[in-house]
């Protein structure tokens, strides 16, 4: 693992650990909660919620076409896109 992934990977775990410490507050507002329902935060929780390893979702991401959007250092995914992307994908082989 590179300086760069690991940077990265830290960076996701700490801000994933604030917004849950800001959620168990009640300092996150309800909409904001709503709205992110359908996103995955980080390639941690990508490979959680395709049930991978974190290697296998990070060389996901760098497939070309793999839906994904970057806020600052963090990947964000959208399930639907996320599943609908793997529904093609497997309809191929």
């Amino acid at each position: 693992m590179t300086n760069n992934s690991l940077d990265l990977l830290i960076d996701e775990r700490i801000e994933s650990k604030v917004l849950e410490l800001l959620n168990k507050l009640g300092l996150v507002s309800q909409v904001k909660q709503e709205e992110s329902d359908d996103v995955i935060r980080g390639i941690d929780g990508l490979a959680e919620f395709l049930g991978i390893c974190y290697s296998t979702a990070y060389k996901l991401v760098g497939q070309r076409g793999f839906p994904h959007r970057k806020w600052k250092r963090v990947y964000l995914f959208r399930k639907s896109e996320v599943l609908d992307y793997m529904e093609k994908k497997t309809n191929r082989s």
